[in-house]
């Protein structure tokens, strides 16, 4: 039934909409109060760690009758902020440098960029950056899943640029159906 293929669709965009929304608000959050997620240098000097990538998302449960409006209507929260840092906490790694220093405050903004960039990079589907390494088949991918990337970056855009949600959705519940399945799949995927 053509019907159910269009609704099909619907919810599919519906997802990576959310998704794209909730990704672009938290990047927004991090940029308005000068914090870096985790972008530092680990083990390789030559290569910053960043932990600005898909993987660093939980999709949360349904929410409680209980819950506050805000997380009635929140499908992701981030993780890994163990090695996040404020501006003010900045050391610049090649001068020592830490804020007010003119340097520390330049490179904080450029590591800040870097992050913001490498995270829309592995949204947009670049493998070797979204955490995921391993789970590409070398199969080439049908245009659907590119208008699905380019639906998550255009909403993560919006919400970046602190733009309203032209097509809001208050109800998860049909998003966290469509999630279980997925989860279901890849499990059965896998076994």
């Amino acid at each position: 039934n053509n019907n159910n293929n269009n609704n099909n669709v619907s919810l599919f965009l519906q997802l990576y909409s959310k998704i794209g929304y909730e990704c672009g608000k938290y990047a927004r959050m991090l940029k308005d109060n000068n914090i870096l997620w985790g972008y530092f240098f680990d083990h390789n000097p030559t290569e910053p760690h960043c932990n600005a990538h898909p993987n660093n998302y939980i999709i949360l449960p349904p929410a409680s009758e209980n819950d506050t409006e805000g997380r009635k209507n929140q499908l992701l929260s981030i993780l890994d902020n163990d090695m996040s840092m404020t501006l003010e906490e900045f050391l610049n790694p090649y001068t020592g440098n830490h804020y007010p220093e003119e340097d520390a405050i330049e490179m904080f903004n450029e590591w800040k960029k870097s992050e913001e960039n490498e995270l829309r990079r592995a949204l947009a589907g670049e493998i070797a950056n979204n955490g995921l390494i391993g789970l590409d088949n070398g199969t080439k991918e049908p245009n659907v899943k590119w208008a699905l990337r380019d639906t998550l970056i255009h909403y993560f855009e919006l919400a970046y640029n602190k733009e309203d949600n032209p097509n809001p959705i208050n109800d998860l519940g049909p998003l966290h159906t469509l999630i279980q399945l997925g989860l279901m799949q890849a499990h059965f995927a896998q076994s």
